[in-house]
């Protein structure tokens, strides 16, 4: 079964949001793996479904990014934003397993 991984970063040089998305294939299974980095923490949280399932994830800030993006539709997710009370909520809606987890910012 496919796996994404949800890698959130926290650091980035200003307030702009930096969403990247990287695929790859390990031990012949396709993942992809979407990096959130922000200046300030993000506050991502998993919601499920009866079974344990991730419906999706939501991550907040709380102000709006000096940048934004359009909704964004690949083969294993679909993620879009908005705003509202001038809260930022980046939504992410897995089509496969998913996991969240956060990486330290020096990867060293």
């Amino acid at each position: 079964m496919r796996i994404l991984w949800v890698v959130l970063l926290c650091c980035v040089p200003l307030f702009a949001l930096d969403v990247t998305i990287n695929y790859g294939k390990e031990l012949k299974e396709h993942f992809s793996v979407l990096n959130i980095a922000h200046k300030e923490p993000l506050e991502c949280q998993e919601n499920h479904d009866t079974q344990g399932e991730v419906t999706h994830i939501v991550c907040t800030l709380d102000r709006m990014p000096i940048a934004s993006f359009s909704p964004t539709e690949t083969l294993f997710f679909r993620f879009w934003s908005r705003v509202v009370d001038g809260r930022f909520y980046l939504y992410v809606e897995p089509k496969h397993k998913i996991k969240l987890f956060a990486t330290p910012s020096d990867l060293k």
